[in-house]
């Protein structure tokens, strides 16, 4: 799950996310429909002055380095 924050001073933006599953999508605490999720882009609407986009998804895993990447080091724990 991620949670981007963002102004806007129009009321129409899109958000590129390219899922193996788009499971949801709140702005602003409202839901925004994920079937509208087309090539990669997903249209939001209804903007306010300043936003809060949490998006739930299902990512392939690459190792191509493209995205976020998390990872733990089995021999101290540690989070990179």
């Amino acid at each position: 799950m991620s949670t981007v924050r963002f102004a806007a001073a129009a009321d129409r933006t899109f958000v590129d996310v390219k899922p193996d599953e788009l499971v949801s999508v709140l702005l602003n605490g409202v839901g925004v429909e994920v079937g509208g999720l087309d090539d990669g882009r997903l249209w939001l609407e209804g903007l306010q002055a300043e936003n809060e986009l949490v998006v739930e998804a299902r990512m392939k895993y690459s190792a191509d380095g493209e995205g976020m990447v998390r990872s733990v080091d089995a021999a101290d724990g540690r989070v990179d």
